[in-house]
């Protein structure tokens, strides 16, 4: 025999009725607001996409605009080692070189700005520089003999290509960094040795203005060994845009990156910031709508739920009073049918002769009030029937008006028997009367029971 279960606690019940009415409101809460945070990763991430776009397109018309005056700064610095080239074939042929040497040279400089010397090396050896000052530590040196990595191989490749090389940044004897520019000169069958330009890296990069380039983003050039010439090199390790410049012996790379990364440079940009307090505004509006909604729902179920209570409490009053009411009409009923009861003995008692002694119309009349009180006593109003009433609203039960119908008929049928076919033609006709009516209303409290009454006394019946 398994243990009776404990009944759950009141309070308990009421805290799972709370939780139940409250989830449903939560969990709609909480569909809204996933929906609204994938919409937001959704658009968030197309509009870093078009950010990183522009950022991307504003970035390459940058670079390209650099890569462009840088170009054309090289070129022209590399025009001036051509011409002195030119004029260095010129006057050693004229053995005029050593005296106008410094007037051209001096010309070269104020052409163009950075120029740091001017040098010619017959036989590959520096003899001739300009300005001597400051640039005294050139003069001797072998130009195919020197140690400074790569400098040697520059002259090797001026000779291979008889075009003018570049190399450097490079660390110059006299001190500090600078590009070099070199080109051989030709003689009579044979090289006759070589010229070159130095030139200040600084000056270069200020006549492009690369104090241009956005703060946000970093820019580094390299040459094509991967010898880093100006910028910062971390600019190279994101996703950089590169331009190359093209040199007459290799090229160099310019690379521009932002100092993050391009999806960082979108997030930080302020129409992004402009974008997510929009869409929080938005958002906010809508979780506060679909809030007040559930919450407008949830009171007026709260309030559907406090009638229905207290409908249910007025409908258990109004069965109480119903009840007390139907059995309080049942004490004047009773009333009547004993007052007619005595009126009835009263009356025997007087006339001496018992029931035939009676007048027909009072006995009829004594009949109707006792039939009357015996069918409201057993109308679905009474004391069983009020129940089963208020259980079927609209529905009369057979066991109560189908009752005294059935009791008045019996009444009529014993009346008439008692006075059988040797009494007076009057009595028996108010006895047929009697009986009919007692059928009729039987039959119209419940039309499933057979009628009767009249089968007797047809003469009667059709008479009535």
């Amino acid at each position: 025999m398994t243990a009776p279960r404990r009944p759950v606690p009141a309070v308990l019940r009421r805290l799972l009725a709370g939780g139940l009415r409250i989830w449903k409101p939560a969990a709609v809460q909480a569909v809204v607001t996933l929906v609204l945070l994938v919409g937001y990763v959704w658009m968030a991430d197309v509009y870093v996409r078009v950010l990183v776009a522009e950022h991307r397109a504003t970035a390459a018309l940058t670079a390209s605009s650099l890569a462009s005056t840088l170009s054309s700064a090289l070129n022209e610095r590399l025009a001036l080692v051509r011409g002195l080239t030119a004029f260095v074939e010129v006057a050693s042929g004229t053995g005029s070189l050593a005296e106008q040497f410094p007037r051209y040279a001096e010309g070269l400089r104020r052409s163009v700005v950075g120029v740091r010397n001017i040098s010619a090396a017959p036989d590959f050896v520096v003899r001739i520089v300009y300005p001597m000052e400051g640039n005294e530590k050139v003069l001797g040196n072998d130009l195919l003999r020197d140690a400074r990595p790569g400098f040697a191989d520059t002259v090797q490749r001026a000779i291979v290509s008889r075009d003018v090389t570049v190399h450097g940044p490079v660390k110059l004897l006299q001190g500090g960094q600078g590009l070099i520019a070199r080109q051989i000169v030709y003689g009579p069958g044979k090289p006759w040795g070589a010229v070159g330009l130095v030139f200040d890296v600084g000056a270069i990069l200020n006549e492009v203005r690369f104090d241009r380039v956005p703060a946000h983003l970093g820019f580094a050039v390299v040459t094509d060994s991967g010898q880093q010439v100006a910028g910062d090199a971390l600019a190279l390790k994101g996703d950089p845009l590169v331009e190359r410049i093209n040199l007459p012996d290799g090229f160099w790379h310019l690379a521009l990156a932002p100092r993050t990364s391009w999806e960082g440079l979108a997030h930080g940009d302020p129409t992004f910031r402009g974008f997510q307090l929009a869409f929080f505004l938005l958002s906010l509006l809508i979780e506060t709508v679909t809030f007040m909604a559930i919450g407008r729902r949830h009171t007026l179920e709260r309030q559907v739920d406090l009638r229905t209570a207290e409908l249910g409490r007025a409908k258990n009053e109004l069965e109480q009073f119903a009840y007390a009411t139907a059995h309080d009409l049942q004490e004047p009923l009773r009333a009547i049918a004993s007052y007619a009861q005595l009126l009835e003995h009263q009356q025997k008692g007087i006339a001496g002769r018992g029931e035939r002694g009676l007048h027909p119309r009072d006995r009829r009349r004594r009949r109707t009030a006792e039939d009357a009180a015996a069918r409201r006593a057993a109308f679905p109003g009474g004391e069983p029937g009020a129940a089963r009433l208020r259980r079927h609203p609209g529905r009369r039960s057979a066991e109560g008006g189908a009752g005294g119908a059935d009791a008045a008929h019996r009444r009529c049928r014993r009346r008439r028997d008692r006075g059988g076919p040797a009494a007076g033609a009057g009595r028996r006709a108010a006895a047929a009367r009697d009986l009919h009516r007692a059928d009729r209303q039987r039959h119209r409290i419940s039309p499933s029971l057979p009628r009767g009454g009249g089968a007797d006394f047809p003469s009667e019946g059709r008479r009535l």
